[in-house]
């Protein structure tokens, strides 16, 4: 009777933190998801405004990836993903947050960034490792992205403003590189 209890609590537990882990991580990239990266932008909220201190906001959107999905395949589109994931986590420091958003949307929380000019740092590495064609199942794909940088609390307080803010930007810089 032991072994059995034992041998389910095992189960039970492995079970659990595999939902737990689908619950917040994007199944695809294995970054965190729209859930997991808004507790962690309320939690640094709650904290900086208590310490007075500031934080940058990245909103990214990948330039060609409909293009991509369309011309190659949904395939080609998963791969690619995998590899901005990959791509942006090597930008950041390990304090950074980078959230797949959905489709090829993500945000970026730079906990470090205090002013302005670190966001617009981290903004132009992205950029210029993106800027490089990315090798996907032995071809090279050109992708680039669109970002939208706010400043907490400088460019907002409030969550939705800050995210609403970047948002817009975002997509100012793709319909300028679009237009």
């Amino acid at each position: 009777g032991i072994v059995i209890t034992v041998t389910v609590v095992r189960f039970t537990n492995r079970q659990a933190a595999k939902l737990h882990h689908k619950a917040l991580y994007d199944g695809l990239t294995g970054l965190p998801n729209r859930t997991l990266f808004a507790d962690r932008l309320q939690q640094t909220v709650l904290v900086y405004q208590r310490q007075k201190k500031s934080f940058g906001f990245i909103a990214m959107d990948l330039n060609l990836f409909k293009e991509i999905n369309d011309t190659l395949g949904h395939h080609v589109g998963d791969e690619v993903l995998k590899e901005v994931s990959r791509v942006v986590l090597q930008s950041l420091r390990d304090s950074d947050t980078v959230a797949r958003m959905g489709g090829d949307e993500f945000s970026i929380l730079l906990p470090s960034a205090q002013t302005v000019e670190d966001t617009v740092i981290v903004a132009e590495r992205i950029l210029e490792m993106l800027h490089e064609p990315l090798t996907i199942l032995g071809q090279k794909i050109e992708i680039g992205a669109s970002l939208g940088l706010a400043q907490y609390p400088d460019d907002a307080e409030q969550i939705d403003d800050l995210q609403r803010l970047a948002d817009t930007a975002m997509y100012h810089a793709k319909r300028t590189r679009c237009g």
